[in-house]
Formats: C-alpha cells, structure tokens, sequence
C-alpha cells in the first residue's frame, strides 16, 4: 500500500471513529476502557505509553497532555477505537504471537520490519537497557526470551517485548507478544500501531540513557 493510499485509509477510519464516538456515552465507554472520564472536562484521559491523552466529548479532538504537538493521525484513530471498542476484561497471561491474532498474516512481514527488527538492534546484548527503559514508560520484567518486558500499551493491552541475544552460532532474534485476550481487542491494523509504537518509545527512552 503506498503512503498515500495508506493514509487516505487511516482519514477514513478516522472520520469513521469520529462519527461513532459523537453518539457514545462518554462515561460509559470510560466505564469499559478502564479510563477516566473528566465530566469538567467532557473529556476522557486515556493513558498510552507513559504519557496521558485526552479526547474531547463530543469532538473527538485529542490532545497529548503538556504538549502543544499535534497527535499523529494513527495514533488519533487508535485511541479512539480502543474507547469505542474496548470491554472489560483481565489479562489471561497466556502470551501470544502477532500471527496467532486473525487477520495477522498480511501484516507480518511489515510487522517484523517495523517492529521486531528495530527491537533486535537496539537491545540485543543489552538486557539492562530494555529494563530501565521498561520502567521509565511504567513496565515490569517478563519471564521470557534472554531479556523481555511487558508494557502496559494502553489499560487493556498489555504487550510484551522479547530478545533472544545472538552469539557466534546463532543471530539475535526478538518477538513482540500480545496477551491472547488481544485477539478481539482491536483491529489489527490498531494492533500494528499499538505495539509498533510499544518499540519507538522503549527506543526513545534509551537513548535518553545513554546520553
């Protein structure tokens, strides 16, 4: 898909979730979200990799809190369809690849361009890196691979990040693993978003560290 295809594909599914979240309860999708609607607001706050967005009632305008940037628009159709379409629910910490969710197979290949191999190359021999940046966007340590980490994405989507460091024999390999309840959670195009980004920020955070 080209660029412009692509992104004449986000507008559509953004004015899409515009016109659908204009007529929802916001309190309601707060409710299912596991949010905060702000009712002086008319806004809900949705938490998203370390940072706080807010999405306006009934505009849909989102905004990154304490930062005049314009939100990019995959982001701004992600959160919106993660208030629209979300339901409660607990992680059943059972871990899944992004191949096992439906829909995968033609995103897996830019999958593992977009976000696997970037996580290789940047923590491969480095499981202390993947750590403090983990923490520093609210993760914890997960018990796979030589180093991981799960990071809570939005408040319903945990997603774990995975190195297997290379060595003289073998290269170094990386996966990015959802929990199964991912699977009717959002589209998978939200999903690529989601997780791709999971990646971005784990990068952006360690080279802050690094200085």
């Amino acid at each position: 898909m080209t660029d412009s295809n692509l992104h004449k594909g986000y507008e559509a599914a953004y004015q899409s979730a515009l016109a659908r979240f204009a007529r929802a309860v916001p309190a309601a999708l707060a409710l299912r979200s596991d949010t905060v609607y702000a009712e002086e607001l008319t806004a809900l706050r949705v938490p998203y990799l370390g940072q706080t967005y807010t999405l306006q009632w009934p505009s849909g305008a989102v905004a990154r809190e304490g930062s005049p940037e314009e939100v990019s628009l995959p982001v701004r159709v992600l959160l919106l369809n993660y208030l629209l379409d979300a339901v409660p629910r607990t992680a059943t910490g059972e871990l899944i690849a992004f191949r096992e969710i439906p829909g995968a197979a033609t995103y897996e290949p830019s999958f593992h361009k977009r976000a696997v191999n970037p996580l290789v190359r940047t923590f491969d021999g480095k499981p202390d890196l993947l750590y403090a940046a983990a923490e520093r966007l609210g993760g914890t340590r997960a018990a796979t691979g030589d180093a991981a980490v799960t990071l809570p994405v939005l408040p319903l989507l945990p997603v774990t990040y995975a190195v297997w460091h290379g060595d003289e024999e073998f290269p170094a390999g990386g996966a990015v693993l959802f929990d199964a309840s991912a699977r009717t959670m959002l589209s998978i195009e939200c999903l690529v978003v989601a997780a791709s980004n999971g990646v971005y920020a784990l990068m952006g955070v360690a080279r802050t560290l690094k200085g």
